[in-house]
């Protein structure tokens, strides 16, 4: 068999394999992951977490949050039908939050009941030593078609205020 006809044959089958893995994983295999545990390792991270809150939480917005006291319970978003890579792209690349990129926010919870409202907390982690400490910061309030960031967030103005009280 001659060299180039074998190396044909051989890069077919690393093209059939590596499809067949990424068909199997749901799109992702390391080299195209979209996990960064392979190329930010102990670099600093951002992720967003939902918090549905109840009548009587209080927010704070400018005080970061540290460890376990975080207002609210959990809000799981696949069973809301959220994708979470869309919403972290979404807040994590978003510098300025004009009516459209607030309507689009509003949008991704739109099959969400507007029983209670739902925070939203940018978490951000770091190494420190050989532990890892993450901050949450507030950032955005969803209450019925409301959205309210946060006060420090480049917003070109407020949308009205939603039922949690703040301080």
């Amino acid at each position: 068999m001659p060299a180039a006809r074998r190396a044909l044959l051989v890069m077919a089958a690393v093209l059939v394999l590596y499809a067949g893995l990424v068909t199997t994983h749901a799109g992702e295999f390391w080299p195209f992951s979209v996990y960064p545990m392979f190329s930010r390792a102990g670099q600093p991270w951002q992720r967003v977490l939902v918090r549905e809150l109840a009548p009587a939480d209080t927010l704070r917005w400018r005080a970061p949050i540290h460890g376990e006291g975080l207002p609210g319970k959990p809000f799981a978003l696949k069973p809301a039908g959220i994708r979470f890579y869309d919403l972290t792209e979404l807040v994590g690349k978003t510098t300025d939050w004009d009516a459209s990129r607030r309507r689009a926010l509003r949008i991704l919870f739109r099959d969400v009941p507007d029983t209670r409202p739902l925070l939203l907390l940018r978490a951000r982690g770091m190494l420190e030593g050989d532990r890892v400490r993450v901050v949450y910061a507030p950032f955005a309030l969803l209450s019925g078609e409301h959205v309210r960031l946060a006060p420090a967030l480049p917003t070109g103005g407020l949308v009205p205020p939603g039922s949690v009280p703040t301080r």
